[in-house]
């Protein structure tokens, strides 16, 4: 019998901010209680800081320059096969409730779902009312449902009771302007209002779980609790996400509980979000796509080279590689190049790209020969970016 899957994306979660990954503020208990019973993967890497590459990556198992979802005005080709399309077509009920912008029809989004619900600008409980309504109405077959919430992404607005428990000082916290530009200053304000999100998106979680466990459900049901990026706040010089691939923004949660394990398994070898698709497709007995370039997270042995890449409005492009113990970030625009051995430097804060192993460049540049761009019409293009600039992203 076929798993039903479960993945719940945090939007802009910090992986170094959870308890299971060794955070002490107690701002995940929900999401702390449900790795105690399932794999926690120690080092998973994103393919991209921003949230529609690497949702794309997630959805097909390529890296952005093989989807090409990679700037505002790109989407997802028709011709390569996505996650929902595969498990829609092998008899899965799919639904997806989301909240972000990017993830949405226009950018080719809702292929393989039944069910495509936009919920923008909404918290997360409200998502978990869509959510329980859906499930609640299942009928016989397997499920596959996204869950995409906004917590903590930017600007950072916590209800109570969690604002007074995780950020009380932040009456004291001046108004900056311009919004998102904040000094050095307004770091530890941020932080606690980034913790308070945190625990409120948490609560959500936890709800959810119970959900199903009151549905009979949850055994049976394979759940991801995985982000699309990280946050920075001024760890490399700047604030939110979309402008470097350091850990900061490109680390990311993965939590993934199998079907039937209550026993929690940390496995320390780095992954990606790539590796999602193969991993859910076997559980569910089905082949990956041809194109398919990450692993099923069940094989055992040394990662493969992880790739990620970073293409966005006003910042430079950007790839990198990484196979420990190195890493190479190549600024494609001016031929600049950093390398950093995570061993030493897990920060990487000091830059030894005269030692860097020459292999690193020939495996980006054999990765690169397979990147294509996909483009919207300019009358689409300019429906999206008036849409994101009313959602303050430009």
């Amino acid at each position: 019998m076929r798993p039903n899957i479960l993945i719940y994306l945090i939007d802009t979660l910090r992986r170094d901010h959870l308890g299971v990954y060794g955070f002490e503020r107690p701002v995940s208990p929900q999401i702390d209680a449900f790795a105690e019973g399932a794999t926690v993967y120690e080092d998973a890497v994103g393919q991209s800081t921003w949230t529609k590459p690497a949702v794309a990556s997630m959805f097909t198992g390529v890296w952005p320059p093989v989807h090409g979802a990679t700037g505002w005005k790109h989407k997802l080709p028709e011709n390569l096969a996505s996650l929902p399309e595969v498990l829609q077509g092998a008899g899965y009920r799919t639904g997806a409730v989301v909240a972000n912008p990017h993830i949405v029809r226009d950018f080719g989004f809702a292929r393989g779902f039944d069910d495509f619900t936009r919920i923008l600008k909404r918290p997360s409980p409200r998502l978990n009312e869509v959510v329980f309504d859906w499930l609640e109405n299942a009928d016989d077959r397997p499920f596959f449902l996204c869950v995409h919430t906004m917590g903590p992404h930017a600007p950072y607005r916590p209800p109570e009771p969690w604002l007074s428990r995780f950020a009380p000082r932040t009456s004291e916290m001046p108004t900056w302007t311009p919004s998102w530009r904040w000094p050095l200053e307004a770091r530890p304000f941020l932080l606690d209002l980034y913790d308070a999100e945190i625990a409120f998106n948490d609560d959500s979680f936890g709800a959810l779980l119970r959900r199903l466990v009151d549905l009979d459900a949850y055994d049976d049901t394979l759940v991801v609790l995985v982000s699309d990026h990280g946050e920075e706040f001024k760890e490399h010089g700047r604030w939110l996400h979309g402008g470097n691939l350091f850990p900061a923004t490109l680390h990311v949660p993965l939590i993934v509980k199998f079907p039937g394990q209550t026993t929690g398994v940390r496995v320390e070898r780095t992954v990606q979000q790539s590796d999602l698709m193969p991993t859910l497709l076997a559980a569910a007995g089905i082949g990956k796509p041809r194109r398919v370039e990450g692993r099923d997270l069940w094989l055992e042995g040394p990662s493969d080279p992880l790739y990620s890449h970073l293409r966005l409005s006003g910042t430079p492009l950007q790839h990198s590689v990484i196979d420990p113990p190195w890493k190479l970030i190549r600024h494609l625009e001016t031929g600049r190049e950093e390398a950093y051995r995570l061993d030493l430097d897990p920060g990487e804060l000091k830059s030894r790209a005269d030692e860097a192993p020459a292999e690193l460049r020939f495996q980006l540049e054999r990765e690169l020969e397979d990147a294509r761009q996909a483009d919207l019409s300019s009358e689409e293009e300019e429906a999206v970016v008036s849409r994101l600039a009313d959602l303050g992203y430009l």
